[in-house]
C-alpha cells in the first residue's frame, strides 16, 4: 500500500515522491514493512521496489515485528523472493547508515551498518558491515560485522565477538566472545580478556558475568561501568608481571586501565630448588607491574614471608634466603631486608627495597637483590655480626655482595665497636695509635665517599649524613663530629669482611680502615686481621691491629671472656689492674689481661686459614706497605633518588 501526493507513472514503472509505504503481513495489526516520507520506485518487469528516505539520515524504514528502524539511504523489495535487501552506497557517510530499536526495554539501542536483508516470510532481519555495537561502555564487534535481529529486537546470541571495553580510553581488549545483547545498556556472555603484562607479552583469561556497577564515590552522581569476572588455574603458567606468576580471581573494571587482583603471586625463581611459594595478593587495579609490601606479606599457608642472610644454629653457617623458609625458625638474622618487592627486568634482578630509597637525598634504607640469571646476592643496609650486649657489641651496616649457589658472601662495612673495658684504656690506645701515624705514616681509611655516606647514614641517619656530604665537600671532615653515634672505642669505616663457609666465620681481607678511637680521629688503613665465629658458646671475636713495629693491639673475645694485649705497657698495665677477673659472678662479663702467646696463636692461626702463610708473623717488623685495597663490587654506586631520614640523637657515650 502506498499512499503520496507525487505519483509518476510509465508503461512498467511508477514512481511516488514523500511517500507512505506500508508491506502488509499475516498480522492485520501488524506490517511486515513501512516507510514513511520517502523515495519510491517500483519496477513492474523486475517485479521489485526501489526505497531510499527523501532526506539523508532520516530513519524512514521500520520492521515492525523486529521493533527496528533504520536510515540505510537504498532498499530493493524483491516481491518474488519476499526479501528487502538494503545497501549503504559508497558515497555515503556510515554515521547516516544506522539501525535502532524501537522497544522501550532496550534504551534505544543501535548501531551502524553497511547492507541488511529482512525475510518477510521469516521476519528475520540479517545487518551486516557493522563496526561495532556499543553496549554501555563497550563496543562490540559481531563476527564478519553481522547480527541477526529476530521478533521483539532480540538479536541472536553473537559468537566470535570482539569487544573493546572503556569506549573513551579503550583500556580492554576481548576476542572470542559469545555475547548477547540485552539492550542498549546491558549484554551477558563471556570473552577472553587479552592481557598484555609490563614487557609486552599477552597472555588469554576467560572472563564472564558482564554487568553494570555503580563505580562512583559519591552516591548522589551514579556512574556505571561494565565489569567482569575471571579466574586463573595455577596450570595456566600466566605471567601477570616480569618474573611474577599468577593464580586466582581477576575482576576487570571498564574504568581502570589494570585488572584487580585478589589470588597470589610466585616469583619466576629457577635457581632455587624445589621453590614453589605462592603470596597471597590483593592488588586494586591500579598498576601493571607487581610490587607488594614485603614486611606485611604472607605465603598461602598463612606463614610470613622471609628473606634476608642467616646464621643456621646446628651448624653455625650463613645462609641465604629469598621468599623461601628459615632453616630454623630459631636461627639468627644477620641481614633482614625491608620494604617493596619488585622485579628489575633491566637486571634481571628481584629486589626488596625501601620505598624512602628510591626517593630524592635519601642515602638510609635497606636493599637486598636477587639476580635470578647468576644467582647473584647485594644488599645494602644494617648488618649484625653478633648478638649485641651491653659489654660488647658492634653497630655495623654495610654494602655486601654474594651468591646463593656458592655460598660466598663478601661485605664493606662500617662496624662501631665497643669493648666494655675502661675508656682510660683506648685513651692510651688513641694517643699511641696517633702518634705511630705522624711518625711512620699510614694510607687513608675512607677510599670511597660515596659508599660510606650509604654506611654511615643507617647509623647517623639520612639527614646528618646529608649534612656531612655537604661539609666534606669543602673539607676534610672527621666522622667523630658527625654524632654520638659515631663516638665509639673503635669506629672502622672501612672494613672488608668475606665469609668461610670452611672456617664458618667472617674474617677481614686488606688493611683495617679505623677511623676514630672514642674521639680522636685516625682515618687510617692498618695492618690487622679481624675474625667473627659463632660457637655453641656464643660469639667468639679476634681482632689485632698493628700500627707500626712498636704499636699494635689485640682483642680477643669468647664465652663472656675478653682478653686483650699490646705493645703499649702502659695499656696492659691499666688492663691488670682495672680487670675483673677475680670479682666477676658467674654468668658474667670478664675482661683480662692477655698474653704473647695469645696474640700469635690468633694471628699464625688467621693467617694459615685465610691467607695461606705459614711462616711466623714478626710483630717487632715493619708494616708492609700495601697499597689500598678497593674490593670488587664495592664502587658505592648511587641509587637514583633518596629520601630524607631522621638522625638518631643518641647522645649516651657511656658503656665504653
Amino acid at each position: 500500500v502506498t499512499h503520496s501526493r507525487q505519483f509518476s507513472f510509465k508503461n512498467n514503472e511508477f514512481s511516488a515522491r514523500y511517500a507512505n509505504f506500508t508491506v502488509n503481513s499475516n498480522d492485520p495489526d501488524k506490517p511486515a514493512l513501512t516507510a514513511l516520507n520517502s523515495t519510491l520506485n517500483f519496477d513492474l518487469v523486475e517485479n521489485s521496489a526501489h526505497i531510499s528516505p527523501e532526506y539523508a539520515g532520516e530513519a524512514i524504514l521500520e520492521f515492525p515485528f523486529a521493533q527496528f528502524k533504520t536510515s540505510i539511504p537504498e532498499a530493493i523489495w524483491y516481491l518474488d523472493s519476499a526479501k528487502v535487501v538494503m545497501k549503504k552506497p559508497q558515497e555515503y557517510r556510515i554515521e547516516d547508515s544506522y539501525f535502532y530499536s524501537t522497544r522501550e526495554e532496550l534504551d534505544s539501542l543501535a548501531f551502524n551498518a553497511t547492507d541488511a536483508v529482512y525475510d518477510i516470510n521469516s521476519l528475520k532481519l540479517k545487518v551486516s558491515g557493522i563496526p561495532y555495537i556499543t553496549v554501555a561502555d563497550a563496543r562490540i564487534t559481531p563476527e564478519n560485522g553481522e547480527v541477526l535481529v529476530l521478533e521483539n529486537s532480540r538479536i541472536g546470541t553473537l559468537r566470535n565477538t570482539t569487544i573493546v571495553i572503556d569506549t573513551l580510553n579503550g583500556y580492554h581488549r576481548l576476542y572470542d566472545g559469545t555475547i548477547n545483547i540485552i539492550s542498549r545498556n546491558e549484554f551477558e556472555g563471556d570473552a577472553t580478556y587479552e592481557l598484555v603484562n609490563a614487557v609486552m607479552d599477552t597472555f588469554a583469561i576467560r572472563l564472564t558475568d558482564f554487568r553494570l556497577e555503580d563505580l562512583s564515590t559519591n552516591k548522589k552522581n551514579q556512574e556505571f561501568h561494565t565489569v567482569a569476572n575471571g579466574s586463573i588455574p595455577v596450570d595456566s603458567n600466566l605471567i601477570i608481571s616480569p618474573g611474577m606468576f599468577y593464580k586466582g580471581d581477576v575482576k576487570m573494571y571498564a574504568n581502570r586501565q589494570f585488572l584487580e587482583l585478589k589470588g597470589f603471586v610466585k616469583l619466576n625463581l629457577k635457581k632455587i630448588q624445589n621453590y614453589d611459594t605462592w603470596i597471597v595478593y590483593d592488588h586494586g587495579g591500579e598498576q601493571a607491574e607487581v610490587i607488594f609490601n614485603f614486611d606485611e606479606s604472607i605465603t598461602e599457608n598463612g606463614k610470613k614471608v622471609t628473606a634476608g642472610l642467616h646464621f643456621d644454629l646446628e651448624d653455625f653457617g650463613l645462609y641465604s634466603t629469598f621468599i623461601t623458609d628459615k632453616r630454623s625458625y630459631d636461627d639468627e638474622d644477620f641481614f633482614l631486608p625491608s620494604g617493596n618487592l619488585k622485579y628489575l627486568k633491566d637486571s634481571s634482578e628481584f629486589i626488596i627495597i625501601d620505598p624512602q630509597k628510591e626517593l630524592e637525598n635519601a642515602l638510609a634504607g635497606k636493599v637486598f637483590a636477587f639476580n635470578e640469571e647468576t644467582g647473584d646476592i647485594r644488599l645494602e643496609g644494617p648488618i649484625n655480626f653478633i648478638e649485641n650486649t651491653k659489654s660488647v657489641n658492634i653497630s655495623a651496616s654495610g654494602i655486601g655482595f654474594g651468591n646463593i649457589e656458592t655460598n660466598e658472601f663478601k661485605f664493606n662495612t662500617l662496624a662501631a665497636i665497643n669493648f666494655d673495658i675502661p675508656v682510660q684504656a683506648f685513651e692510651l690506645m688513641a694517643a699511641d695509635l696517633t702518634r705511630s701515624v705522624q711518625e711512620f705514616g699510614a694510607p687513608e681509611a675512607i677510599i670511597d665517599p660515596t659508599s660510606l655516606l650509604y654506611k654511615i647514614a643507617e647509623l647517623i641517619g639520612n639527614k646528618s649524613a646529608l649534612v656531612y656530604e655537604q661539609k666534606s665537600l669543602q673539607e676534610y671532615v672527621p666522622l667523630a663530629t658527625t654524632s654520638s653515634v659515631m663516638v665509639r672505642p673503635m669506629v672502622f669505616s672501612d672494613l672488608n669482611m668475606e665469609w668461610s663457609d670452611l672456617n664458618k666465620a667472617f674474617h677481614s681481607t686488606g688493611k683495617l680502615g679505623l677511623s676514630n678511637v672514642l674521639k680522636h680521629d685516625l682515618n687510617a688503613g692498618f695492618e690487622g686481621f679481624f675474625e667473627i665465629t659463632k660457637t655453641l658458646e656464643g660469639e667468639k671475636i679476634d681482632l689485632f691491629i698493628k700500627a707500626s713495629a712498636g704499636s699494635w693491639y689485640y682483642f680477643g673475645f669468647e664465652g663472656l671472656k675478653l682478653i686483650t694485649y699490646s705493645s703499649n705497657a702502659e695499656f696492659n698495665n691499666l688492663i691488670k689492674s682495672k680487670s675483673n677477673a677475680g670479682k666477676a659472678k658467674l654468668g658474667e662479663f670478664v675482661f683480662a689481661p692477655g698474653d704473647i702467646g695469645e696474640t700469635l696463636d690468633f694471628i699464625h692461626r688467621f693467617r694459615s686459614d685465610y691467607l695461606g702463610i705459614d711462616e711466623p708473623y714478626e710483630l717487632a717488623a715493619p708494616v708492609e706497605e700495601v697499597l689500598p685495597d678497593v674490593e670488587e663490587g664495592f664502587g658505592g654506586e648511587e641509587d637514583e633518588g633518596f629520601d630524607e631520614e631522621e638522625e638518631d640523637d643518641d647522645d649516651d657515650d657511656e658503656g665504653f
